[in-house]
């Protein structure tokens, strides 16, 4: 009786031990997953400002392209909707199958990253014109603010739930085409220009 009376002591010592243990282990598991949840967030939030800076840097940089494309944005919405989407399609889808045959594998990275870049330069065209939208001003005078201030709000918008991934997926094809249009209208210029100065040197 005295040792049945020892286990049954001794097993409910270890259960009031184990509770606690159990207790601890679902806190330390709710506290990485909240961490988890920060470290999320704040990946989000860095990708984005990633984002507004690239677009104030290719402003600052080439504002002459940026301008061109900006009109073609604005100017040409719906052609750049439909040129935006096919290039994204095409290009994703070429670059996908490139990389599938292992062998060309590089060229469809190299496919991919160039639709990445000119995608990421198409965001900076949509903050551009919502920028000069909200502060007209800024088109002359703060140009690079306006590109900034457009661009936290734009991707503030997107931050909506189901309806800012819809805005964001539009921006994303308008904005494509955006850049497609304005480097296509750059050589058509060129060209003209070049016919042009052909005409006039014989004189």
């Amino acid at each position: 009786m005295d040792s049945a009376r020892l286990m049954a002591l001794l097993m409910q010592t270890a259960g009031a031990a184990g509770e606690p243990g159990e207790r601890v282990g679902e806190v330390l598991g709710q506290c990485s997953a909240s961490l988890g949840v920060l470290a999320m967030l704040a990946a989000v939030v860095v990708i984005k400002v990633g984002f507004v800076a690239a677009a104030v840097w290719f402003g600052a940089t080439w504002p002459g392209a940026s301008n061109r494309m900006v009109e073609a944005y604005e100017s040409r919405a719906a052609r750049c909707v439909v040129v935006g989407t096919v290039n994204a399609l095409v290009g994703a889808g070429l670059g996908v199958l490139l990389i599938a045959t292992q062998v060309l594998a590089v060229l469809g990275l190299l496919l991919l990253a160039c639709l990445g870049a000119m995608v990421l330069v198409g965001y900076g065209v949509a903050y551009t014109s919502l920028g000069r939208r909200l502060v007209p001003a800024a088109a002359e005078e703060a140009p690079l603010r306006g590109i900034a201030l457009g661009g936290l709000v734009a991707e503030g918008a997107f931050c909506v739930p189901v309806l800012g991934q819809f805005v964001s997926f539009g921006v994303l094809v308008r904005g494509l085409g955006a850049v497609v249009l304005g480097a296509v209208s750059r050589r058509r210029r060129q060209a003209r220009e070049s016919r042009i100065d052909g005409r006039v040197m014989p004189e």
